[in-house]
């Protein structure tokens, strides 16, 4: 059959993407691969990126003809290990959880920067707790101090009580577990005269970094769940075409939807059906060169291996 992929785009404070598949001259069949993310408040800019990603990909399948179509079974950059823990038998991820970045992030520190003391603050979201405390337990089991650790919520603005109390502490670095629009902590460390490091993951670590924290954002350490663009094979050939679709640059996990739509693509092909429970059938034999390079024998993940 003979298929085309149409947006329908955005609901409420989600972006929802819908692709239409038309099977024949005669008829269309209709089959929808949802994508969710948020397009207002504090991360809409990471909400937007993950769609364009999306996006992109659903303009190339519609101009290359794609023959066959199914539903999302497949998350581009949810970092929560709980996520994936709960049983969901359409569930898989194309990144690496806060359960990996946590602790190679806190290893980094140990080995790579000599950190003897830290101080942790987290944003309260399920992204922010869940990649703090990950680093916390692996930098307690390396002989880290751990001298405290806060916890604002992602709509505070005024960080400075928590600020000057770790100045106080004096910790090597401070671990910072939040999104990006909470940026204000670090242009606040500045300000109250906190020396240290600012250790940070993927959700702080975008293109909007240096709008919201200035001439801070220097003494920032960044992690991030997945490989750099730059180090992915098909990461310069990725950022200009999004470059050139888009107008502005990449955020962060654009290319992590971008191939999670085609996998779930090559799933039906596969499959060779729009049967849902077909296409998950296909999903863990999946060997996809995209543009995060190869992604094969993808598995559904348990509550020991998030």
């Amino acid at each position: 059959m003979n298929t085309k992929l149409h947006k329908v785009l955005p609901i409420s404070a989600a972006a929802v993407l819908f692709a239409t598949l038309a099977t024949s001259a005669a008829a269309d069949e209709v089959v929808k691969i949802g994508h969710v993310a948020s397009l207002t408040r504090s991360i809409a800019h990471l909400g937007k990126d993950n769609e364009n990603g999306a996006r992109l990909a659903v303009e190339e399948i519609n101009a290359k003809g794609l023959t066959i179509g199914g539903q999302k079974i497949t998350p581009p950059s949810a970092t929560n290990p709980t996520y994936t823990q709960q049983g969901f038998k359409t569930t898989y991820r194309v990144v690496a959880t806060d359960a990996q970045q946590g602790p190679a992030f806190a290893n980094y520190a140990a080995k790579g920067m000599k950190v003897k003391s830290v101080a942790v603050v987290d944003d309260s979201t399920a992204y922010g707790q869940g990649f703090a405390n990950e680093f916390e337990k692996t930098a307690k089991s390396l002989g880290i101090k751990v001298v405290s650790h806060d916890a604002t919520n992602d709509k505070a603005v005024d960080f400075r009580a928590i600020l000057t109390k770790i100045k106080g502490e004096n910790p090597d670095p401070v671990m910072y577990g939040g999104m990006a629009a909470t940026g204000e902590p670090i242009r606040q460390a500045s300000q109250v005269g906190l020396r240290a490091k600012v250790l940070a993951g993927d959700g702080v670590c975008t293109e909007k970094l240096a709008d919201l924290a200035g001439d801070a954002t220097d003494n920032v350490v960044c992690s991030e769940a997945g490989i750099a663009l730059e180090k992915m094979d098909g990461g310069a050939a990725f950022q200009a075409k999004y470059q050139k679709r888009f107008g502005q640059p990449i955020q962060i996990y654009a290319p992590f939807t971008y191939d999670a739509l085609y996998i779930i693509v090559d799933a039906m092909k596969r499959a060779n059906s729009v049967d849902p429970a077909k296409i998950l059938a296909a999903v863990p034999n999946t060997d996809y060169k995209g543009v995060l390079g190869e992604t094969t024998s993808i598995r559904r993940a348990t509550s020991s291996t998030a």
